[in-house]
């Protein structure tokens, strides 16, 4: 019997896993009926359809007028639309892991994405938070990972001062932190950091070594790259497959990289697009 009990939990434990692996993100924009803090509930209503409950995630991350708002503070917007981000498909009621006020979800976005402007407001071990010309601040994680990049050159935390103007790559983590990919006091600079961070790179050829197989191009963000390729790359043209030899100088290719074991990127697959037309 216990050893029968025991398989159910691993079992229920198994199946939460799975569900919550499966879990997927709605975003949506919602009236805030009612707040039960004390159920850790939410009572939300999309315009025109029926009420439903949502569970309150451990660790919400609500924001109102482009502040952290305290979860005491929530119950004082009942009544008003606000967007969400929610877990939804778990098999249960969804959970809301983020809430904002229409307006602050704009700025959330802009702040989130591509590269971003301010000033350096304060600057520690994990954090750097940047202020924005309406004085909006927003804090940003920063690990080892993180590029930082002063003048041109390789720089480190401590080269960055209190009021500086940088520049910030931004990516949004799973659990809602955002991590400065990339900190520079040069727009160009952490473009071209950013751009060596995504899986595809577009740009026009500059050199194309047949013989050791090496194509180098000069990206959008302006930055000079070079990629090996063997006979597993795949060479296409409008969906249909081409030889290497048909990629010439001053074409414009996409490609899609990866990171090789001795350090050298990889082009699993090239695309050349057509020229344009006139």
């Amino acid at each position: 019997m216990r050893a029968t009990r025991f398989a159910l939990l691993g079992l229920c434990w198994a199946i939460g896993c799975i569900a919550v692996a499966l879990a997927e993100t709605e975003i949506a924009q919602v009236k805030l009926v009612k707040v039960d803090l004390q159920q850790r509930t939410l009572t939300l209503q999309r315009t025109g359809q029926a009420e439903f409950v949502a569970d309150l995630h451990k660790n919400p991350r609500l924001w109102w007028e482009k502040k952290p708002l305290a979860l005491e503070k929530l119950a004082e917007h009942t009544g008003k639309r606000v967007m969400v981000r929610m877990s939804v498909d778990t098999g249960r009621k969804p959970i809301v892991r983020e809430l904002a006020d229409p307006d602050t979800w704009k700025w959330l976005d802009t702040v989130r994405r591509g590269v971003v402007k301010g000033v350096l407001k304060a600057l520690d071990e994990e954090t750097l938070t940047l202020e924005f010309p309406d004085k909006s601040e927003f804090t940003y994680r920063h690990n080892a990972r993180t590029q930082w990049e002063k003048g041109g050159q390789p720089a480190s935390p401590e080269d960055f001062k209190q009021g500086e103007v940088v520049f910030i790559a931004p990516r949004l983590l799973s659990n809602l932190d955002t991590l400065a990919q990339a900190v520079s006091d040069r727009e160009q600079d952490t473009q071209q950091a950013r751009e060596r961070t995504l899986p595809t790179v577009q740009g026009v050829v500059q050199t194309h070594d047949l013989l050791n197989r090496r194509i180098s191009i000069r990206t959008r963000a302006g930055d000079t790259r070079e990629f090996v390729y063997d006979q597993n790359t795949e060479f296409v043209s409008e969906g249909k497959p081409i030889k290497p030899q048909q990629v010439k100088v001053g074409a414009t290719i996409t490609v899609h990289r990866r990171r090789s074991t001795d350090g050298s990127e990889y082009a699993r697959r090239i695309t050349l697009h057509p020229p344009q037309k006139s």
